[in-house]
């Protein structure tokens, strides 16, 4: 399981949200995340998601830059490894 933090400049709620449908659009499944989130980060917004696996993270990003670089925004990710435990 991975953790993937993406902290591009200038991504507005509109610009999201347009990616977003985007993906949709495209018929883009996001196979393997079990988590996202899109917060407030300084002046925009960022995004941090938890994926099965660093494959099906890549199999995404490769339907996710080309859409995000049409709107504008370039993706750059870091990956970081997590630990999975159950919680009660």
């Amino acid at each position: 399981m991975i953790g993937v933090y993406i902290h591009p400049s200038g991504l507005t709620e509109e610009v999201y949200r347009s990616i977003d449908e985007g993906l949709r659009a495209a018929g883009v499944e996001p196979k393997g995340i079990k988590m996202h989130s899109c917060f407030g980060e300084g002046d925009g917004l960022a995004i941090f998601d938890v994926w099965e696996s660093e494959k099906d993270w890549q199999t995404f990003a490769a339907h996710l830059e080309p859409i995000a670089a049409a709107a504008g925004v370039a993706v750059t990710s870091e990956i970081v490894p997590m630990v999975a435990f159950d919680v009660p």
